[in-house]
This record gives structure tokens, C-alpha cells and sequence, in this order.
């Protein structure tokens, strides 16, 4: 039988390759170099988007804010000004390149230049590869939705390659992007393969796009946090993580403002875990272990073994109308949260 998970163990990084573990202090060290600086933020009107935007404002960066959800980015950009400090703020749908066009054009002609790109719009695993794909009237499979892919992979390359053409017209040496992976984006998660495979896109495009990058004066940094209490966690993540300790919002912030304002962060990723913050370069590899990550995996795995047997009931009933889907993960994430 196999021993408990130790939840205090966080994660395990390969010290061979310049993995170390982050103060706030160390972190905040070129927190100054924020003053003045234009900063353009996808997804920054709720979760880490937010709280990133209003702690940036205070130590005097101009944020440009785009969101889906207009009303709240305009909030956040007036919160901001209450406080004293700059920004702005306009709808932008990141799986439109269009709508993404349109913000870089705001930032420029509000503020002439962008010395900062953070995509951090996101999405949470809404839709699963492994569900069944629905039938249109004619008969045939319907086009799946991708959603996680569109918002977390493309819509990252729509604004990295605009933060790119924008950044190098601006002379400064000292210009970042900054990309949003995941501890997803290291390992496997499942029931989550669409989001896993998104942010392992992220990775590889912070693996390869630093040195090219360098050659323009911009430097490229990653954050991975594990998981945080923010509206991208589904109901059913919450219940899959009962009891599991989450990463801390203050410390992504710390994080994001660190990539974002010291030059030190070049090529790095900073991953977030539960027991602090760890940068490592892009080389680093993960260990999984007896701890958290260890955790979940054991829970999705009885869960996805609980609703294996739910759907073959379902076949088993079909010709009397069968199962519902969303019933069946209603019943067995519960179930096997209950009994474990």
C-alpha cells in the first residue's frame, strides 16, 4: 500500500542546473525600475491579472489593461488612478488577433511606447479531450471547441508576436515579455489535457524564444504557478484539491513583478509552489514525488477509475436513455473525495 502523500514536501527541482528557492526580498530587489514603465496585460481584470495590475500601479508603472470582461478592466484601470497612478483599460477577446491589435494600438497612443507584454489571459480546463464528441444533424462529429487552446496558446502567440514588433520600436534596453505557463506546463495532469498541453506550449515557447529575443533588448521570462484560490478554478478542481494546500497569491505577484522589473529574470522561470517560490533556467526539471503533485495524480486517477464504471453503465443502459456525462463526474469526483 502505498503511504500517504506528505503535503509539507513542496516541489523537488534538479539542483544541477541553478534551481533555487526566492525570497520576496530578493524578488522585490529592482522593484524601482517599475516607475514610468508601460505595461500592457491581457486577462487583467480579475485573479492574478488584477492583483498584478493594482500592485504595479503603486510603485508607479503605467498599466494598459485589455479584458473579455470590459467593465471589470475599466475598474481595475480606476482603482488605479484613485490610488494615484496611470492606466487604461479596453475589451480585448485574445483569440481575436483583431481585438489584440486594437490594445497594442491603444497603448501606443496613449503612451507613445511598451516596454512590458504580460499575456495573462486564461482558462481553466472547461472542456476534456477525452469527452465524447458530440454528432451535428447530419450525423458526422461536430469541430470540438478547443477554448483552453485558443485562449492559452494562441491567443499567448498573438501577443507575444505583437509584444515583439512593438518592443523592438522602442530604444530602451531594459523590455521584457512575460509569459504565464504552469506547473502544468512541467508535468502531466489528468483529466486536464488540453490545458496541459496549451501551457507545455508556453514552456517550449519560453525555451526558444529568449536568445532571439536578447538580440532586440527584450528579455523573456515565465512564471509556473501551481495552483491558486482564483476565478480560473473550476468547481470540480476545488473538490479534487480538498484539503490540498494551494499556492499564494502574494507570491505570484511577487513573482510577476520581479520578471517584470529586474533585469536579473532573463531567461528564468519562476515556479510557484505551495512552499514558496523556486527560479530555476529553462533546463530545470521537475521531480514528482511523494507530495502534492502526487496527490492529485492518485485522485484522478480514482476518479477517472469511478467514471470508467459509471460509462459502462451507461452503455449498459443506453437503449433506455443511459447516463448523463455531467452526472456521472457529478457523482464520481464526490464519491471518491468522500471515501478517500
Amino acid at each position: 500500500m502505498a503511504s500517504a502523500p506528505d503535503f509539507s514536501q513542496g516541489l523537488k527541482l534538479n539542483q544541477m542546473t541553478g534551481s533555487k528557492a526566492e525570497t520576496t526580498e530578493n524578488l522585490l530587489k529592482d522593484i524601482g525600475n517599475l516607475r514610468g514603465k508601460v505595461i500592457l496585460i491581457t486577462g487583467g481584470a480579475s485573479g492574478l491579472g488584477k492583483a498584478f495590475c493594482l500592485e504595479a500601479g503603486k510603485h508607479g508603472a503605467k498599466l494598459v489593461i485589455g479584458d473579455l470582461n470590459e467593465e471589470g478592466a475599466r475598474s481595475v484601470a480606476d482603482q488605479i488612478k484613485k490610488e494615484g497612478g496611470e492606466a487604461v483599460s479596453g475589451r480585448c477577446d485574445v483569440t481575436d488577433f483583431k481585438s489584440q491589435v486594437q490594445l497594442f494600438n491603444l497603448a501606443r497612443k496613449t503612451y507613445k511606447h511598451i516596454d512590458v507584454c504580460i499575456p495573462c489571459a486564461g482558462l481553466g480546463e472547461v472542456d476534456q479531450l477525452e469527452n465524447e464528441l458530440k454528432k451535428g444533424a447530419d450525423g458526422e462529429y461536430e469541430e470540438p471547441r478547443m477554448l483552453q487552446l485558443k485562449v492559452n496558446l494562441i491567443g499567448v502567440m498573438y501577443s507575444v508576436q505583437l509584444g515583439l514588433s512593438h518592443l523592438k520600436q522602442n530604444p530602451s534596453k531594459d523590455k521584457a515579455i512575460v509569459l504565464i505557463a504552469s506547473i502544468a506546463g512541467y508535468m502531466g495532469l489528468p483529466m486536464g489535457s488540453i490545458y496541459c498541453a496549451a501551457k507545455h506550449g508556453v514552456m517550449g515557447l519560453f525555451k526558444s524564444l529568449p536568445p532571439q529575443a536578447a538580440v532586440e533588448n527584450i528579455r523573456v521570462s515565465v512564471i509556473a504557478p501551481f495552483f491558486v484560490d482564483t476565478p480560473i478554478l473550476t468547481y470540480a478542481t476545488k473538490i479534487l484539491l480538498k484539503d490540498l494546500p494551494l499556492a499564494k497569491i502574494e507570491d505570484v505577484v511577487s513573482s510577476l513583478l520581479c520578471t517584470a522589473s529586474s533585469p536579473s529574470a532573463a531567461g528564468r522561470s519562476y515556479i510557484i509552489d505551495p512552499s514558496g517560490v523556486y527560479s530555476s533556467p529553462w533546463n530545470a526539471t521537475v521531480e514528482e514525488t511523494n507530495n502534492v503533485y502526487h496527490a492529485i495524480a492518485l485522485r484522478a486517477e480514482a476518479i477517472l477509475g469511478v467514471m470508467g464504471t459509471f460509462r459502462s453503465l451507461d452503455r449498459a443502459l443506453s437503449p433506455i436513455g443511459g447516463i448523463k456525462a455531467g452526472l456521472v463526474a457529478a457523482i464520481a469526483i464526490p464519491a471518491v473525495m468522500y471515501f478517500r
